[in-house]
């Protein structure tokens, strides 16, 4: 019989990044040991000890959040789970190793009865997430996720929680250290926000792709049309239409035409669930000339490299939707780019989540670019502004558990061999940190391998922040 720690791994690669399938396998919840497990991929956050009544804590409404709540509830639900539970949840990659049958088989059999679960511990980014769920008995559960481009479950995975936790780095050359470890090219910038004190550089004036961090940018325009009150307010109404809408992640692509919703909703989505069709409507409000200067005017080292500044479906519609456009872009200056920007304009969206490729795309130009001193730059050009409703739209998803810190603004990306992560803390004494990390990769093989160590990726950051000096 297998232990829970058992697994079958298959590997896909879909959407944006290539993501291995962790796959449930037949569990053992009755007198299993925590032999087989992989203590490097629990979370620290999550794999402390659980209390005897063990506090719940808050699922984050990312889409790794919200399809892990729905997990949650076909584990809690008093009645058996059935396919219908299951069907518009997986990816097919998944089905394709595992069948809906065995899931259902797996989740009444061997999982509900250990339940109802309460979720004690919650670690994860945009398409990820691990939580630690006490249930009725012990040992407590680690449940893995992970989410496709489309949103749909790619990776699910229950182990036994364990509470020998991740060493964690006990020093800024420790963590550069286990930086260096990382597959593909990284960078890192960790910094008091006024640059008095840097505790960490690793290539941290080189341009690198940015994932969905860019959407700083497009909030800072925003915020800046706000303030300078430029015919823009947060409770101005922008209406969605068909035209407007991008690819996941997010969920405003499933809007109906006509929704309605304020500036802050849309700024609200664009941050905390990095909904790209809130994006895109927020670029098309203030207008990509707006998006432009607030590049330039928060420090970029070198704004041509966002200039023209791509939309999400621009990006979307060069790099999977026009190979001739892509070499073009690839080799054109920023004037050419922009007479082919106008071609990439007039091209109607026809790209679909099966057209999005499994190889980096970014290399060619299709991506959005800057230094992590860049992005720190942003953050605090944000922060600066001192706008009560900023500050809760960045503090609403911190990306990894927060402990001790007041304000913890956060912006993560990724791409296919593209990860990154930024922060700005502060804490009850008036100290505040930037902390930027980036990663990637041009070559398959790399791009899949960061993709697959995310986690440990975010487990870096976790230690950076418990290293950083508090008043």
């Amino acid at each position: 019989m297998r232990s829970v720690g058992q697994w079958v791994q298959g590997k896909a690669q879909l959407g944006v990044k290539a993501l291995t399938i962790a796959v449930l396998a037949p569990l053992s919840l009755a007198g299993c040991t925590s032999q087989g497990t992989d203590p490097a991929t629990e979370s620290p956050a999550a794999s402390s000890p659980a209390a005897s009544h063990p506090t719940p804590v808050a699922i984050p409404q990312t889409p790794a959040g919200t399809k892990a709540e729905k997990i949650l509830d076909i584990l809690n639900a008093p009645e058996e789970s059935t396919e219908n539970d299951w069907n518009e949840e997986l990816a097919k990659s998944f089905t394709d190793a595992v069948s809906v049958q065995q899931v259902v088989e797996l989740t009444n059999r061997q999982l509900r009865g250990a339940g109802p679960y309460t979720v004690v511990g919650y670690e994860g980014a945009e398409r990820t997430a691990s939580l630690r769920l006490a249930g009725q008995t012990p040992p407590d559960l680690m449940m893995h996720l992970n989410l496709d481009k489309a949103g749909k479950i790619s990776g699910l995975r229950f182990v036994p929680a364990l509470d020998e936790q991740r060493t964690p780095l006990a020093s800024f050359d420790e963590v550069s250290d286990a930086l260096e470890k990382l597959p593909g090219s990284v960078s890192a910038y960790v910094a008091r926000t006024d640059g008095s004190e840097v505790f960490l550089e690793q290539n941290a004036d080189e341009s690198a792709p940015l994932g969905s961090v860019f959407k700083l940018y497009v909030l800072l325009a925003v915020a800046q049309e706000v303030e300078t009150a430029r015919d823009l307010s947060w409770d101005d109404q922008l209406i969605l239409r068909d035209k407007d809408k991008s690819l996941p992640s997010g969920e405003l692509q499933n809007e109906a035409d006509g929704t309605r919703l304020t500036v802050y909703e849309v700024a609200q989505k664009m941050i905390s669930i990095s909904d790209n069709t809130a994006t895109d409507m927020l670029i098309d409000a203030v207008g990509r000339p707006a998006v432009e200067r607030a590049v330039r005017e928060s420090g970029h080292h070198d704004p041509q490299e966002l200039h023209p500044f791509l939309s999400t479906k621009d990006m979307l519609k060069l790099a999977w939707g026009n190979t001739d456009l892509l070499e073009s872009w690839a080799q054109a200056d920023s004037d050419r780019r922009w007479i082919l920007h106008e071609k990439l304009q007039a091209e109607p969206f026809k790209v679909t989540v099966e057209d999005v490729g499994t190889e980096p795309a970014w290399d060619e130009g299709a991506e959005w670019f800057a230094s992590p001193q860049d992005i720190a730059r942003v953050h605090n050009a944000l922060h600066e502004l001192a706008e009560p409703k900023v500050a809760r739209i960045l503090t609403e998803n911190p990306g990894i558990t927060m402990d001790g810190w007041r304000h913890a603004a956060f912006k993560g990306g990724s791409d296919v061999g593209v990860l990154a992560g930024s922060w700005l803390v502060s804490d009850e004494a008036g100290n505040s940190y930037v902390v930027v990390l980036q990663q990637n990769s041009k070559e398959p093989q790399e791009a899949q391998d960061i993709a697959e160590q995310e986690q440990e990726f975010f487990h870096i950051a976790g230690d950076i922040m418990k290293l950083l000096p508090k008043g």
